[in-house]
């Protein structure tokens, strides 16, 4: 991750507040989830059986994903194990 514990401490207390705005030019920009980023290739897909994603639906998946990242950042210093794993899958 490129920010320290203290700085993924801020970005995941700016999480909670539910301003969207500053999650999306604070916190998403940081971990490389924005927009910009995202059409390089890591574009959110829509779901079966819709034809275009919502707002509401990449809002939803960025904070979720940007959520999992900070906390495994917090884990990692906390802890300091030798590999954090995650049970969730992705799928196409």
């Amino acid at each position: 991750m490129p920010c320290d514990r203290r700085t993924a401490q801020k970005m995941l207390r700016l999480m909670i507040t539910y301003d969207f705005r500053a999650v999306d030019r604070r916190v998403l920009t940081s971990l490389g989830l924005d927009p910009k980023t995202r059409r390089q290739g890591n574009q959110i897909r829509p779901g079966q059986g819709k034809e275009r994603v919502t707002t509401h639906d990449t809002r939803l998946t960025n904070r979720g994903l940007a959520m999992e990242l900070l906390v495994s950042t917090l884990l990692t210093c906390l802890d300091q194990p030798a590999e954090v794993k995650s049970w969730c899958t992705v799928s196409d």
